[in-house]
């Protein structure tokens, strides 16, 4: 201690040592930090690893509500790359910090130079729209191309929307597909949207409709008439998931006259199918009266039915209404749902013969 006092590098990398390891001391993270980040700026090159060793346990180890800002800061400074990705994500964005273009530019063109995806797709939004640098469309689609190879489903995305429209690069609808279908592959919205597009044009065929119902939903929750016809098509064709999808959409639409009754009859029809989702929602309705007469023992009848699935929301459902029940009609809803669903496995293995 006495050496390091006068600013020793060698002796404060060895106190900052013992203090992050726990050796002839108790462990203490501020202490090493503090010890391992002046040998550091005085020169003792070994200092850095470890120095970011503790930087990292902080994040890794620790709440923050600012988003470990000021570690990110430290670690970007000493050069990790990872930091860098993050701590320009916040500066060019203004998360946690204040807006500094410049500086994130920097710092994201560093990270992505050791191969960070995050801060090449960000780049790449930087060339897209002009944020702090000159707007150049080849550049753009250049670093959403690097970020996308290595798989980053926005980037992938954002490679693809150039693709489909020519920007920066000569458009390519096949190639702008398959990037979609990967991005969409990883659940990202945006694409999983953009292949229902394309699956309601005709541009993609799924193996078969049900295989299509989610991305095509989610387009036409998007405003796509294309995709709500296309999901018309194959709820009035018997597929139960485009029965469920098709009245949750119709429900939640205010701007269709009629649409609460349409989106009432399929909701029913994807109830009847055995759609858990639908079961669920129709029996919140007859509870609250929502669209159809109240009624709570249809209500638990159809929470129950759904609770068969296994789902916890339902069973939490079903329990919740028992209290609204008498024995009586506690007995009359659970004979219900066990006849329904006699009835319905009846059906079912009928049609399988």
């Amino acid at each position: 201690s006495p050496v390091a006092a006068t600013g020793d590098p060698l002796a404060l990398y060895r106190l900052g040592y013992m203090y992050a390891e726990g050796v002839g001391v108790k462990k203490d993270r501020a202490l090493a930090i503090d010890y391992l980040a002046k040998a550091q700026s005085r020169g003792a090159v070994a200092a850095r690893d470890l120095l970011i060793t503790q930087y990292q346990a902080v994040v890794q180890e620790t709440d923050s509500s600012n988003g470990h800002a000021d570690t990110y800061a430290a670690l970007a400074a000493l050069g990790d790359g990872d930091a860098q990705a993050v701590y320009g994500s916040y500066l060019l964005g203004g998360s946690y910090v204040a807006k500094n273009l410049e500086q994130a530019h920097q710092l994201l063109s560093s990270a992505a130079e050791q191969g960070d995806f995050r801060a090449m797709s960000n780049l790449g939004y930087m060339y897209a729209t002009g944020t702090g640098v000159d707007k150049n469309d080849i550049s753009a689609y250049e670093w959403y191309l690097q970020s996308a190879k290595l798989g980053f489903a926005p980037a992938q995305t954002a490679l693809a929307l150039h693709l489909e429209r020519g920007v920066g690069v000569e458009a390519n609808k096949a190639e702008a597909i398959r990037w979609y279908l990967n991005a969409a592959s990883a659940g990202n919205p945006n694409a999983l949207a953009k292949v229902g597009g394309f699956i309601a044009d005709g541009s993609i065929q799924p193996p078969t409709p049900s295989e299509g119902v989610t991305s095509v939903a989610l387009a036409a929750k998007r405003g796509d008439e294309d995709a709500m016809q296309w999901l018309k098509a194959a709820a009035d064709s018997g597929v139960v998931s485009a029965q469920s999808s098709l009245a949750f959409l119709l429900l939640d639409s205010d701007d269709v006259i009629g649409s609460n009754d349409t989106g009432m009859a399929y909701l029913q029809q994807a109830a009847e199918a055995n759609d858990a989702a639908a079961q669920l929602e129709l029996a919140r309705r007859y509870a609250s009266g929502d669209g159809v007469d109240q009624s709570v023992v249809q209500a638990y009848q159809w929470a129950n039915i759904a609770a068969m699935h296994g789902d916890n929301a339902a069973k939490s459902t079903r329990d919740a209404l028992v209290q609204l029940l008498t024995p009586d009609e506690l007995t009359a809803a659970q004979q219900q749902s066990s006849d329904w669903y006699r009835a319905y496995t009846q059906q079912s293995e009928e049609a399988a013969q």
